[in-house]
């Protein structure tokens, strides 16, 4: 299935995504993540006690989000040798890839804005730490749709010798 050094470089491209993805939650202090219940308060006060390892678990995630390139383009070459195959799937997946990393990007950005100056009011605080969460969270459509077009290219491989074995 991978044919070179460099596939087999973008396969593990992936799991330093996801490895650097936990960990940045973890170092921020996000793992429980801070809950929505909390205090406009305590939510000020987590970030001005925090600040530092929310700077240094965002710039982890942020480094995730660049290791999520070469897995995609990966994932977009194996697919071009489906035979047969409509370039729908096959590039639909690469648009849905990319815009899933950028779900990599937008909250640590917001996070670390948080943690660039902790002494903001804290209502500012709070509704920016709320945006953190919806767009870390919710975006799952990227993602979904990718899986559903990976899942539907190999399920019409019907090669002596598919790309992904089932």
């Amino acid at each position: 299935m991978l044919s070179t050094q460099t596939d087999r470089l973008a396969v593990w491209s992936g799991v330093a995504a996801i490895v650097f993805f936990f960990a940045g939650f973890v170092v921020a202090g996000f793992v429980p993540p801070i809950s929505p219940a909390i205090s406009v308060a305590n939510v000020a006060q987590f970030y001005q006690s925090h600040f530092l390892n929310v700077r240094i678990g965002m710039l982890l995630i942020l480094r995730s989000g660049m290791f999520m390139a070469p897995f995609v383009g990966l994932i977009w070459s194996l697919l071009r040798r489906i035979t047969g195959l409509s370039s729908c799937i096959i590039y639909g997946q690469l648009v849905a890839g990319a815009a899933n990393s950028l779900f990599f990007f937008v909250p640590a950005i917001i996070f670390s804005s948080i943690a660039y100056r902790p002494e903001r009011p804290p209502e500012l605080t709070h509704m920016m730490n709320d945006f953190g969460w919806i767009s870390a969270i919710l975006p799952w459509p990227p993602p979904f749709m990718q899986s559903m077009l990976i899942a539907i290219a190999v399920l019409n491989d019907k090669s002596s010798s598919p790309v992904f074995p089932r």
